[in-house]
C-alpha cells in the first residue's frame, strides 16, 4: 500500500522550480542560439541548424535510456539510497553549468556541436525523471494540477526573464556585442543548477508496488539465463517503448503535444529573423516581443483553475485557436508595411496576446501527462512513468530536431545571406510565410486532435478508484455500469481488458 503524503503549496513550488531550467533553457535556445551562431560564429543557417538538429537526434537515445533505467533503478543500492528518479536530479546539478559554455565566442562548428550535445544530454538526465515525479508523489487530481501549475509558472517566468535580461544587456552593451549573450549564459547556468538542487530536496517517490516487486523478481530470474544477451535486452526495451504508443489516450496526447510545441519551435526560431529582417527592427525589440511572455505568468493559476473546472479539451481549443489567430495577424502586420513606431506598438500588442495563450500550449500537456500512467496501470498493472516520459522526450527531441533543420534549410533555400544586415524582399516574405505555414499549420493539427480528448477530473477519479477497488480484491463482475463506461472511454478498450490485480505471490514479493 502506498503511503499517502500530502503535496503542500511549498512542496509543489519546490518541485516546479526545475522547469526554470526546462522552460528557460528552451526559450533561450529557441530564441537566440541559431541567431547567435549565424551572427557571431559566422556559421551558415544550415550549419547552425544542423548543430541543433543532429545533437537532438543523438539526445533522443538518451531520453529512452534514462526513462528505462529510472523505471528499474529501484533494484540498485543507488536507487534505494537516492531514489530511482531523484538520483538523476542529483547527477544533473553540476552538469547544468555546461549551459554557460554555449555562449562563448571563438569556437568553430565542432566546439558548438559538442557543447550543445553535452548540455542536451544533461537536460535529458534531469527532465525525464523529473517529469515522472507528480505520478510518484500523489494520485490526487488537485495536487497534481497544483504541481503542474507551479511548473508552468516557473517555466514561463524563466523564459520571459531570460529574454528581457538578454534584451536589456543588448541595449546596454550594444546590439553587436556577443558578451551580452555570455553574461546571460553564465547567470542562467548557475540558476539552473540551484533550481534542480531545490527540487531534489523537496520531492519524494512512492515505494515499489507489489506488482513492481513481482516483475523485478521475474526479471532477475530471467536475467540469470541471458546476462550477456544484449540484443534480447535492447529488443525488450524497444517493445516496451513501442507498447506505450498502443495506449490510445497516450498516442493522442503525444500527437497534440508534439504538434503544439513543435509549432512553437518553428515560431521561436523564425521570430528573431522576422523582427530583424521582415520588420526591419533591431534584435533588442525581438527580445521585448519574447519578454512580454511574462504576462502569461499571472495567468498560470487561471489556466490551472480552468484545467480543473472545464477539463483539457476545452482549454486546448482556447489556446490553439488564439495562437492561430495571432500568427495570421503577424503576417498581416508585415504585409501592411506601416511606419516603424506603429509597427512596434501593434507587434507588442499581438505578442502580449500570443504569449498569453501560447502558455496553454505547454501548460495543458504537462498537466495531462501525470494521469497517463494511471490509465496505463489500469490495463498493464505496471507503473511505467519513466518510459512514458522517455517516449515524450524522445519524440519531442525528434520533432524539435526536424523543425530546426527544416527552418535552416528553408532559410538557405529562400536565399538568406549569413552576416548580412538586410535581406531581399523575397527572403523577407519567405520568413513571414514560414512562420505562418510552419507554426500555424502544426497548431491547426494539434487543435483537431484535441477536439475530443476524454480526460476530465471526474473520469480520472473514477478510474483510480476502480483500480484501487480491484487491487483490494474487488470482483470485476461487481463493476458499476457507469464506472465501466468511463473506464472504457479512457482506455479505449473493453472493460474485460482491465488488469486483474491478483494478490502477488509471497515468494515473488520477497524476492524483490
Amino acid at each position: 500500500m502506498r503511503v499517502r503524503r500530502r503535496v503542500t503549496f511549498w512542496r509543489a513550488l519546490g518541485w516546479g522550480l526545475t522547469d526554470v531550467m526546462g522552460g528557460g533553457s528552451g526559450a533561450i535556445i529557441g530564441a537566440y542560439f541559431l541567431f547567435f551562431l549565424t551572427t557571431f560564429a559566422s556559421l551558415s543557417a544550415l550549419e547552425a541548424a544542423t548543430i541543433i538538429g543532429v545533437a537532438r537526434l543523438i539526445d533522443m537515445v538518451a531520453n529512452v535510456v534514462v526513462g528505462s533505467v529510472s523505471d528499474r533503478l529501484y533494484r540498485t543500492r543507488i536507487g534505494r539510497r537516492f531514489g530511482r528518479r531523484r538520483f538523476f536530479l542529483l547527477l544533473g546539478i553540476p552538469l547544468m553549468l555546461t549551459f554557460g559554455l554555449l555562449w562563448t565566442t571563438g569556437g568553430g562548428f565542432w566546439y558548438y556541436f559538442l557543447v550543445f550535445v553535452a548540455f542536451d544530454l544533461a537536460q535529458s538526465i534531469v527532465m525525464v525523471p523529473y517529469e515522472t515525479l507528480p505520478s510518484e508523489m500523489t494520485q490526487d487530481y488537485r495536487e497534481r494540477t497544483l504541481m503542474s501549475t507551479m511548473r508552468m509558472l516557473f517555466s514561463g517566468l524563466a523564459g520571459s526573464v531570460a529574454t528581457l535580461l538578454t534584451g536589456a544587456l543588448l541595449a546596454v552593451m550594444g546590439q553587436n556585442d556577443a558578451r551580452a549573450y555570455g553574461v546571460m549564459g553564465a547567470v542562467f547556468a548557475v540558476v539552473f543548477a540551484i533550481a534542480v538542487a531545490i527540487t531534489y530536496l523537496t520531492s519524494w517517490e512512492h515505494e515499489p508496488t507489489p506488482e513492481m516487486l513481482g516483475e523485478l523478481h521475474a526479471d532477475r530470474r530471467a536475467a540469470r539465463g541471458r546476462a550477456t544477451d544484449l540484443a534480447h535486452t535492447l529488443w525488450s526495451e524497444a517493445k516496451e517503448y513501442w507498447s506505450t504508443l498502443r495506449l490510445p489516450i497516450f498516442a493522442r496526447h503525444l500527437g497534440i503535444y508534439l504538434s503544439g510545441v513543435t509549432a512553437q519551435d518553428v515560431f521561436s526560431t523564425v521570430l528573431m529573423y522576422y523582427v530583424v529582417f521582415s520588420l526591419a527592427l533591431d534584435p533588442a525589440f525581438g527580445s521585448v516581443l519574447l519578454g512580454v511572455g511574462i504576462v502569461a505568468v499571472p495567468l498560470t493559476p487561471l489556466w490551472g483553475y480552468l484545467f480543473f473546472r472545464i477539463g483539457p479539451a476545452r482549454l486546448y481549443r482556447l489556446g490553439f485557436g488564439m495562437v492561430i489567430a495571432v500568427l495570421i495577424a503577424y503576417v498581416a502586420l508585415f504585409a501592411a508595411r506601416l511606419p516603424p513606431a506603429t509597427t512596434m506598438v501593434l507587434a507588442v500588442g499581438a505578442s502580449v496576446i500570443y504569449q498569453a495563450f501560447k502558455s496553454i500550449v505547454y501548460f495543458v500537456p504537462w498537466n495531462v501527462f501525470p494521469f497517463i500512467p494511471d490509465v496505463d496501470e489500469a490495463l498493464s498493472g505496471k507503473r511505467r512513468e519513466g518510459r512514458f516520459a522517455g517516449m515524450m522526450n524522445f519524440s519531442r527531441k525528434a520533432t524539435s530536431s526536424v523543425a530546426t533543420i527544416a527552418v535552416g534549410a528553408v532559410l538557405t533555400a529562400i536565399g538568406f545571406q549569413p552576416g548580412a544586415t538586410a535581406q531581399t524582399p523575397a527572403v523577407q516574405w519567405g520568413i513571414a510565410i514560414t512562420m505562418l505555414i510552419g507554426a500555424g499549420g502544426l497548431t491547426l493539427i494539434a487543435l483537431l486532435l484535441a477536439a475530443r480528448f476524454p480526460l476530465t477530473r471526474h473520469s480520472h477519479l473514477v478510474l483510480v478508484t476502480e483500480v484501487d477497488r480491484l487491487r483490494a480484491g474487488g470482483a470485476a463482475a461487481d463493476v458499476d455500469p457507469e464506472v465501466r463506461r468511463t473506464v472504457e472511454q479512457l482506455t479505449s478498450r473493453p472493460y474485460a481488458s482491465v488488469h486483474r490485480f491478483d494478490a502477488p505471490d509471497p515468494d515473488s514479493a520477497a524476492g524483490g
